[in-house]
C-alpha cells in the first residue's frame, strides 16, 4: 500500500474540511489572548469597592434568630447577611425561592426603583462617558450577555467609547455585572472558539471534540508527509 499517496489524500480532504475551523482557533485564540482580561471584565469602568460595602451592625436590631422564628417550620437553606445599597439586609433563600428582608425592622424589601438603579450605576461607574439609558431586562433570550444572572435586572447604559453597560440588580441594589464591547467582542471569539452558537458555555460539545479530532489527525497526518517530502539531496549540506 502507498501510504504516502494515502496520507496525501487524507490530509488534503481533512484540510479542505477543518481548515476553517482550524483558522478560527488560531485566530480567536490569538485575539483573546491579547486583550488583557481586567479590560474584557470592565474593571476599568466601575469602582469595585461599590460590590462590597460594610455592613452596620448597629441597624441589626432584627436578628437571624428573629428571622428563623418567624419561618418555624418552613426549611430555609441560607441566610446572609449584607449591605443593600448602605442598609443591613438579609438575603433568606428556601427551596422555593428568595426573600431579601430588612435587619432592621424584619419587613421584606422592595425592588429597587427605575430612579434607584441610575443612581447606584451612575455612582459605581468611573469611566468617560455619561449616563445615557436604562432598560430593565426581564427576558434571559433578549440579553446573552448576561446569561446565568437571576432576572428581573436593570441594565444602565453609558454612551463612552466602548458602549458600557452596568448591571443593577433589583434585590441587592448594587452593581453585579459590567458589560462593553470589548467583552461582547471577546465573546463573540469565545463563541468560535468552542463553537457553541447558543449557549456559548459548553466547552465539551460533541461537535467541538468532533472538529478537534480532525483537526488533531490532520496534524498528524501533516507530520507523517513531512518525512516523504525530504530526500537524501536536502541533506547534503550535512556531510560538507
Amino acid at each position: 500500500m502507498n501510504y504516502n499517496l494515502l496520507f496525501r489524500r487524507i490530509h488534503k480532504w481533512l484540510a479542505l474540511i477543518i481548515g476553517v475551523q482550524l483558522v478560527l482557533w488560531t485566530l480567536s485564540g490569538f485575539l483573546m489572548s491579547y486583550v488583557p482580561i481586567e479590560e474584557v471584565h470592565g474593571d476599568h469602568l466601575w469602582h469595585k469597592t461599590a460590590k462590597a460595602a460594610p455592613i452596620n451592625r448597629t441597624e441589626v436590631t432584627f436578628t437571624a434568630r428573629d428571622l428563623m422564628a418567624r419561618n418555624e417550620g418552613r426549611e430555609i437553606t441560607n441566610i446572609r447577611l449584607f449591605s443593600r445599597n448602605g442598609a443591613a439586609a438579609y438575603e433568606v433563600k428556601f427551596p422555593d425561592g428568595v426573600e431579601f428582608i430588612d435587619a432592621k425592622n424584619g419587613q421584606p424589601l422592595k425592588p429597587v426603583t427605575r430612579a434607584q438603579a441610575i443612581v447606584i450605576a451612575t455612582k459605581a461607574y468611573r469611566w468617560t462617558g455619561k449616563y445615557l439609558s436604562i432598560e430593565y431586562v426581564t427576558d434571559p433570550e433578549e440579553y446573552g450577555e448576561i446569561r446565568g444572572r437571576p432576572l428581573p435586572i436593570w441594565k444602565v447604559n453609558f454612551d463612552d467609547d466602548v458602549n458600557s453597560s452596568l448591571y443593577v440588580s433589583p434585590d441587592l441594589a448594587r452593581v453585579i455585572t459590567v458589560r462593553s464591547d470589548i467583552w461582547r467582542q471577546f465573546d463573540f471569539f469565545w463563541m468560535l472558539h468552542i463553537m457553541d452558537y447558543d449557549e456559548r458555555s459548553d466547552f465539551n460539545s460533541l461537535l467541538l471534540i468532533f472538529a478537534a479530532s480532525l483537526g488533531l489527525f490532520t496534524s498528524l497526518s501533516g507530520i507523517f508527509l513531512i518525512f516523504y517530502a525530504f530526500s537524501k539531496k536536502d541533506f547534503r549540506w550535512l556531510k560538507r
